[in-house]
């Protein structure tokens, strides 16, 4: 369905027919932070019809007979042995020197703009973010913000 729209609009834009957009409805399967505990806010009944979309084309390939149950358990072992490798390797890269984490972030002193606060907050990386916008929003009256999850029931 998605492929078919996506045509469709390609076909509309290539045509000059302005701006497309997708709205593609999609199940998320699990709390997307350590903060959003989706079961606050869906229903029991909402969780439980969630559809897994790489186990739905599995079934799919299954069904027609495009693959067999060795090659899918091939697959997602490879594939589970090919994430683990590259988490590894990322885990094992230096970390970045604590004492230049503000570097390129604020403007230098002096310029006219009021000195950021840049003691440390602790906590979550959505602690720090919404620490970030309260500071924004409490030296910057002109700040607006957008974008999803700004409002409750389970915005920061």
């Amino acid at each position: 369905a998605v492929h078919a729209a996506a045509a469709t609009a390609l076909g509309e834009l290539r045509e000059g027919g302005g701006p497309v957009v997708l709205w593609c409805r999609l199940d998320r399967l699990d709390s997307h932070t350590s903060s959003d505990d989706h079961r606050v806010y869906r229903t029991a009944e909402d969780i439980a019809a969630m559809r897994d979309p790489v186990d739905l084309f599995a079934r799919r390939l299954l069904d027609e007979g495009a693959v067999d149950e060795d090659w899918l358990e091939r697959t997602r072992s490879r594939l589970a042995r090919e994430t683990e490798e590259i988490y590894d390797r990322v885990a094992a890269e230096p970390a970045a020197d604590p004492k230049a984490i503000g570097e390129h972030l604020f403007a230098p002193a002096g310029d006219g703009r009021r000195a950021a606060v840049t003691r440390p907050c602790g906590g979550t990386m959505v602690a720090a973010v919404n620490r970030a916008l309260a500071t924004g929003l409490e030296h910057h009256p002109e700040l607006v913000l957008f974008g999803e999850d700004i409002e409750d029931p389970k915005g920061g």
